[in-house]
């Protein structure tokens, strides 16, 4: 048998264009997790990230672990958000991950905070629910506590 090697950006694309049918039969392929219409399903780790946005990872190089942090949290919102961008003068709710510092324990997760016109934190960190902000924060400790610290 021969295997048939398919990048997963691919694969993602021809399942957003398929019909019912054919989204039945990418899944049976490929499996859910892979190609599922819940992006938290989809987005587990940053090379699952890379694959939704079809980029390759960033040169980190010289950078400290603040500014790699700040770099994967915008593509963690980028994937998540799915295409979604906020739109600051549309006055709806927008949201992103809050965490509580524990001193000897750290950073964790503490609640999801929305902002209508505050400015305490950039537009492309922001995240289309309290839902993905919650997955971001939970899914992506390391990332936020790097962000915050």
């Amino acid at each position: 048998m021969t295997t048939i090697p398919i990048e997963k950006t691919n694969a993602l694309k021809a399942f957003r264009e398929a019909d019912e049918k054919g989204r039945a039969l990418l899944t049976n392929l490929f499996g859910k997790e892979v190609l599922s219409d819940n992006v938290m399903d989809r987005i587990k780790t940053m090379d699952d990230v890379y694959a939704e946005l079809g980029e390759e990872e960033f040169d980190k190089d010289g950078l400290t672990d603040d500014e790699i942090a700040y770099k994967e949290a915008k593509l963690i919102a980028r994937a998540l958000n799915e295409g979604w961008f906020p739109d600051m003068t549309d006055g709806t709710t927008k949201y992103y991950p809050w965490m509580k510092y524990t001193p000897g324990v750290g950073w964790s997760y503490y609640d999801y905070e929305f902002s209508i016109s505050d400015s305490s934190v950039g537009s492309r960190l922001l995240l289309k629910s309290s839902t993905l902000a919650k997955y971001a924060a939970t899914q992506f400790p390391n990332v936020y506590n790097n962000l915050f610290s």
